[in-house]
């Protein structure tokens, strides 16, 4: 919901939004795996070194598996009437 007041976004939320609207057609799925691919990238590089996971949890799992999709069903159901805004700037 804050993504959509656009008034103070963290970092890696503004990113999945520019990705989102000028690499992935909108998709918000999309968008956000491919945020979050450097970390998993790092995640696994580091599990093949020291064999293993270090700082992963329940709430890294459901944000990378759940966010997109979760953002993706709100802007069509609960928010259909909010515009996004300034994303070509």
């Amino acid at each position: 919901m804050y993504q959509r007041v656009n008034w103070m976004l963290h970092p890696a939320d503004d990113l999945m939004q520019i990705v989102r609207f000028k690499f992935f057609d909108g998709n918000s799925t999309k968008a956000m795996l491919a945020v979050y691919l450097p970390a998993i990238i790092i995640v696994a590089i580091t599990f093949l070194i020291s064999h293993q996971i270090v700082a992963i949890n329940i709430g890294t799992i459901f944000g990378l598996l759940f966010q997109g999709p979760m953002i993706g069903i709100c802007d069509r159901i609960c928010f259909k009437r909010l515009k996004h805004h300034n994303l070509d700037h």
